[in-house]
């Protein structure tokens, strides 16, 4: 089953695909992040050299989009509390947090939108390659491929859905493994990909279903605020 994936397109032949994903260009940034090594929140290659990295990435694919579409970035610092029950609970306290927010639209703001989350620190023995490196990798490929934060946000107001990439170990294929009683749309448009993947195994096995649960209730709870 984790054999079972689709050919990665190469940068070389990316003329052929007008508006494709291009594997190997999230591959070359999963490779640049994890350069800069462990990105411990607060640290200087998190905070300063990964946030470089990203908004560099964010304005040349601004600089090459359609005109049709408009892309605003935003580099907010935050800091506040909040409960959680993740671990038997505790008070997550944080400080001057840097969100890198991209907002992709048409020209006319639209009512409302969709949240795609990802983060770019970790572990501090990790460079974070898949937690959650490829993920923020996977985000900058599909803005560049698309041409076409939350609680002290304005755009905020617009989320009536969010989708969280994260990671858990280091191989497998991308799955949905968690998704809201609220929006069946979002498993409807999965399965319209190629190769599409979900399973409820995960949710309900113990301990895992415990651990990713919680993780992602988490950040449903940060977003439904």
């Amino acid at each position: 089953m984790d054999k079972h994936l689709p050919e990665g397109k190469l940068m070389k032949n990316e003329h052929k695909y007008p508006g494709k994903f291009i594997a190997e260009r999230a591959r070359n940034h999963v490779v640049n992040l994890t350069s800069l090594g462990p990105r411990v929140a607060g640290s200087y290659a998190n905070e300063v050299r990964a946030v470089n990295y990203l908004t560099a990435v964010i304005n040349d694919t601004i600089k090459q989009a359609n005109d049709n579409h408009r892309i605003v970035v935003d580099v907010t610092k935050h800091s506040g509390a909040f409960p959680l029950t993740f671990l038997d609970g505790m008070t997550s306290v944080y400080k001057n947090v840097q969100n890198v927010i991209v907002k992709l639209g048409p020209r006319r703001d639209p009512e409302h939108s969709l949240l795609l989350n990802c983060h770019f620190d970790s572990f501090p023995e990790s460079p974070g390659g898949s937690d959650d490196g490829a993920g923020c990798a996977v985000m900058l490929e599909i803005l560049r491929a698309s041409h076409g934060f939350i609680t002290q946000h304005p755009w905020a107001k617009e989320i009536k859905a969010f989708i969280n990439i994260e990671a858990c170990g280091a191989g497998g294929r991308e799955l949905l493994f968690q998704a809201g009683p609220e929006n069946p749309w979002i498993v409807e448009v999965l399965t319209l990909l190629g190769r599409p993947m979900a399973t409820s195994t995960i949710q309900s096995s113990i301990p895992w279903s415990k651990y990713l649960s919680e993780r992602s209730n988490a950040l449903a709870t940060i977003y439904s605020r």
